[in-house]
């Protein structure tokens, strides 16, 4: 008796090691995941990746760090690297809208439209469950990057009726607005957004474009400015600085910016717009 005594005694010990573990293990994944993701709104891509990976090196199946993982490499432009990593989350699920146009738009800056247009296609006819957020979030997602705002638009206010704290859902619906020239409505939804999260560097970058298209270039620039403060590194953000310094004759602030722009993205999209910005600068006799 002693003996099955003892034997319980160690089984019970075991399994609430195993489970202490175990919960251990949730809360490290769940916390590197949320790293990553606040890195992700800061526009620091590469230190994001390295969290990812932190929270996918304990639970490989953890689809959310899949994806943004594949996001973070998106902003990169590594769109191979992009496509492999959100084949992995779709192996997970198949029918991960966000995975889904994700790498549909990773294929199309490949040259590989045929295939996108199939998975953009697979990603819009799925139909969100009721309560998910974030199938919302993807489906919009899907829509804005074919172009297709007003039905972006839609799933994106889906996604804030389920969850009124999704910045990211806000972000992205005045993105949306941006693109249709709706810019009062673009500065409302970057202003909730920034509420929820002041340090979401893309908010302040659509905020500052929708200024700079209102002629209110003090403010465009403040929030350039104020994302810098967040990201120094962020190309775009000099980039689009500089540009709003031209709009307002600052042409010697502008330069400046842009060779910024230009040394800290020399192979990027960025740095590309800004050796462009440059030599229009030259051309002109500046």
């Amino acid at each position: 008796m002693k003996f099955v005594g003892f034997g319980l005694a160690m089984f019970l010990l075991i399994a609430s090691v195993v489970i202490a573990q175990e919960k251990k293990d949730q809360v490290s994944t769940q916390s590197f995941y949320e790293q990553g993701h606040q890195l992700v709104m800061q526009a620091k891509f590469k230190e994001a990746i390295t969290y990812f990976d932190k929270a996918l090196a304990i639970d490989s199946t953890y689809l959310v760090a899949w994806c943004y993982k594949g996001k973070a490499l998106i902003y990169l432009e590594h769109w191979s690297e992009a496509v492999s990593i959100f084949s992995s989350a779709l192996r997970l699920n198949n029918n991960c809208i966000y995975a889904l146009g994700f790498k549909a738009y990773a294929l199309v800056k490949l040259g590989k439209k045929k295939d996108a247009e199939t998975l953009f296609e697979q990603a819009v006819r799925i139909q969100p469950k009721e309560k998910d957020a974030f199938a919302y979030l993807g489906r919009g997602n899907a829509y804005f990057l074919q172009g297709k705002y007003d039905l972006a638009i839609k799933d994106y206010t889906s996604t804030i009726k389920i969850d009124p704290q999704y910045a990211e859902a806000y972000y992205d619906r005045g993105n949306a607005y941006a693109r249709q020239g709706k810019y009062d409505l673009a500065i409302v939804d970057c202003n909730s957004a920034l509420k929820i999260n002041p340090q979401f560097v893309w908010a302040y970058a659509i905020r500052a474009l929708a200024y700079d298209n209102q002629g209110k270039y003090d403010l465009a620039i403040a929030d350039n400015t104020q994302a810098l403060k967040i990201n120094p590194q962020n190309a775009g953000a000099y980039n689009n600085r500089g540009n709003t310094y031209a709009q307002n004759n600052d042409y010697k602030s502008a330069r400046k910016d842009w060779e910024k722009a230009l040394e800290l993205d020399p192979n990027g999209s960025a740095g590309q717009k800004a050796r462009q910005n440059l030599q229009r600068l030259h051309d002109l006799g500046y």
